[in-house]
């Protein structure tokens, strides 16, 4: 089958009252924003007699949202997964589909003993006759793949994976299909299997003290922002800032080229947008957000009643460390992910991580600009459009941070030391910074594998594979988004 894609937010509350009535059966696999098609992968369970199979065309998604996790066990337990095809001459197999598809076959069996074999389609078949070539090339690639093995051509790059592989995966098998070059997810296993001792999950390293908050900017508040003039400026920014004294800011509206004046006491850090943002630490690169009354509010904003509420929203999101939530990682103006303050700051569609020492913000602010961590982000992410990243709460708190608590004072000083060192450092475009070697990224790679147990020789591998690789990965997302 090849049910709609429709999401969930578009199904009237009555009809997915009736799915939940009709497949009452499944209410324990039913997640609340389970989009239409998962219903549709129920249904098909339902006729599907043992020893039957199933073949999908679904949204990639299917394999990595949290929505669809209940979906997933219900295939892993109820099925041995015997395929999962993926393209990227283009992001779907349907004319006209916007999001990324895959071909998934199942059989219905408590059999474990199968490989699934996982195909990149590196062009798609035109013809009837050349899809039964591409199949029956698969056919004969897999009996001579062991696990991990990879066979590629000029057509596909094919692996192989146990079923307990992919039960253990459950809560992201899109990791399986995620890179052009399926070395690189094999890599990327390798590298993190040697460095397990000493990482810990995210959420882990924040305990009981840490937090992350999204900080979302909307109407009513739109116009709190009064962004400094080297910012990416879009058409909503209406106040730039023209001169900072000791008592607060002159600021210039950029349309009508009033002047006024903001005391300090009504102001906050923030960064309206990491877009051409290139310094790491931000101290002294930050734009303002208006947090309370003053003579004058209403200039700013349309309604201001609504500062009292901003300003506790606002002000509780105030961190040291602030990581990108969603950009395009193929952009020239994507130069970091990260980003350390020594003034507490939020960002527009950022990551706001509270309740960790200053240090350890500097470290995890080198450790998410790292190669390792985009490695690690490229392989686990949540698909959305081609190079667009979006990380989910859930994702940032899966991922994998090294374990201060485990590293010595010298090793901690060496990492702060290092980060005093690039701090003033311009980045250019993350691609470049691939293709390039800055030095800059290199001096922070080295130091996080010897810090996680590398030697010299290992690092040179890694880093000589990677490099490459993952500049081509993002190329290959960018073209994949071009369609």
């Amino acid at each position: 089958m090849n049910p709609p894609f429709t999401r969930q937010e578009r199904l009237p509350r009555e009809y997915k009252e009736t799915l939940m009535k009709r497949l009452s059966e499944y209410c324990d696999y039913i997640h609340g924003q389970l989009g239409l098609y998962g219903y549709f992968i129920l249904l098909a369970d339902r006729f599907t007699k043992q020893n039957g199979r199933i073949a999908l065309v679904l949204p990639a998604t299917v394999l990595r949202v949290e929505s669809a996790r209940k979906v997933r066990e219900l295939l892993v337990k109820n099925y041995c997964i015997e395929h999962i095809i993926t393209a990227w001459e283009r992001a779907a197999f349907s004319e006209g589909a916007q999001f990324r598809e895959i071909l998934l076959i199942a059989r219905k069996t408590n059999e474990r003993n199968s490989k699934c074999v996982v195909t990149a389609l590196k062009k798609l078949p035109s013809s009837t006759e050349e899809a039964r070539q591409y199949a029956q090339m698969i056919l004969s690639a897999v009996p001579k793949l062991e696990a991990h093995d990879v066979f590629e051509n000029d057509t596909m790059i094919v692996r192989t994976v146990t079923q307990n592989e992919i039960e253990e995966k459950v809560d992201n098998l899109f990791a399986l299909i995620s890179t052009y070059d399926l070395k690189v997810s094999i890599k990327m296993e390798e590298i993190f299997e040697k460095a397990s001792p000493n990482l810990v999950t995210f959420k882990e390293f924040l305990g009981d003290e840490g937090e992350i908050f999204e900080f979302d900017y909307r109407p009513p508040y739109h116009g709190a922002f009064i962004v400094k003039p080297f910012r990416a400026i879009k058409t909503v920014d209406k106040w730039i800032v023209k001169e900072e004294t000791a008592s607060g800011l002159h600021v210039e509206n950029r349309f009508t080229k009033e002047i006024w004046s903001i005391p300090l006491k009504a102001l906050k850090f923030g960064l309206r947008r990491p877009a051409r943002t290139e310094l790491i630490d931000l101290t002294n690169e930050l734009d303002y957000i208006i947090i309370s009354e003053f003579d004058g509010l209403n200039k700013f904003l349309e309604n201001p009643t609504v500062v009292k509420r901003w300003q506790k929203y606002a002000s509780h999101r105030l961190a040291n460390l602030l990581i990108s939530r969603r950009f395009d990682i193929s952009a020239s103006g994507t130069r970091l992910i990260a980003f350390y303050t020594d003034n507490p700051a939020v960002g527009v569609d950022m990551w706001s991580v509270k309740g960790i020492e200053r240090e350890d913000a500097k470290i995890l602010a080198l450790w998410f600009n790292s190669t390792l961590n985009l490695l690690h982000l490229l392989v686990y992410r949540t698909e959305t459009r081609g190079a667009w990243m979006k990380i989910h709460e859930y994702m940032l708190k899966e991922t994998y941070v090294p374990d201060l608590r485990k590293i010595s004072k010298k090793e901690k000083d060496s990492l702060l030391q290092l980060f005093d060192k690039i701090r003033n450092v311009s980045f250019p475009s993350i691609v470049e910074q691939l293709k390039n070697r800055f030095w800059a990224r290199e001096t922070v790679d080295k130091a996080f594998l010897k810090i996680l147990g590398f030697n010299d020789k290992e690092t040179k591998e890694i880093l000589d594979f990677l490099y490459p690789a993952l500049a081509n990965e993002i190329e290959q997302l960018k073209a994949l988004m071009k369609g």
